[in-house]
Formats: C-alpha cells, structure tokens, sequence
C-alpha cells in the first residue's frame, strides 16, 4: 500500500516536471520586473508567503495562458528583515542575489517551489488546515 503511494506521488512529480518542462519550450516562463519594486515590507511577504506555503489551497484556482514568476514574493530569505527602499545597501545586496537566482531555469525553479510548498504542507497539515478552518469558519 505505501509503495503504491510512493510509486504514484512519484509518477505525479515526473509528468508535472515534463508538463511544465514543455510549456517552457513551447510559451516560455518569464519574470516579472523585479527591479520595479518600490520597496519591501518582511512582515507583509511573510504573511503572504505563509498563506501560500503553509496553508492548503482552499479555494478554486483559474488556469493562465501565460506563466510568470513573480520572483520576490518567495525570496524572503534573500531580502531579510525589516522595511527595506531602493538605495538601501541591504535592498541593492537583495536585488543582485534575486538577479542572479533569475538566471535559474524558469521550469526547475517552478517545480522547487511546487515541491517546497508540498513538503511544508505534508511536514505541518495541522497548520496547514489553518487557512481553509478559517475560510470556512470550522470549529
């Protein structure tokens, strides 16, 4: 029995990884303009990343025809703490990294994240339960 599930959550990552592997070749993934940030709020994106890292998606979610990475949003690691402004040494660090980590195979780093954000989910279901307990108003 765990070796079917095993055999199958595997399956489901090698076709997601083609899937996605070939709407690359095909459209192209692209990064929004990070460089357009006018300033960075760490309590604000970690909330937001915890919304979507840690909680189940509870809600319905409507396909794209295109693909872009908003590449910020998931490096709150990179950017640090604090409220940070264009011109601040910190911030001009952040956006050097965030540039090179651009550079990184758009597909690849897609399916890092989807695989991230499941092993968050399996590692903590209790908290990820938390969004849909309270969307859904359940004691």
């Amino acid at each position: 029995m765990i070796n079917n599930t095993i055999n199958r959550r595997f399956e489901l990552w090698k076709r997601l990884k083609e899937e996605i592997e070939h709407y690359q070749q095909e459209n192209g993934i692209e990064y929004l303009d990070y460089k357009k940030r006018s300033a960075f709020d760490y309590e604000s994106e970690k909330e937001n990343f915890k919304r979507q890292f840690y909680y189940f998606p509870y809600n319905e979610i409507d396909p794209e025809e295109r693909i872009q990475i908003f590449h910020t949003f998931y490096e709150t690691d990179v950017w640090g703490t604090g409220t940070w402004r264009p011109g601040d040494e910190q911030f001009n660090l952040s956006l050097r990294q965030i540039e090179s980590n651009a550079e990184i195979d758009r597909a690849k780093y897609i399916l890092d994240k989807l695989w991230e954000k499941d092993n968050y989910i399996d590692e903590n279901i209790h908290r990820a339960l938390v969004g849909p307990k309270m969307h859904f108003q359940l004691p």
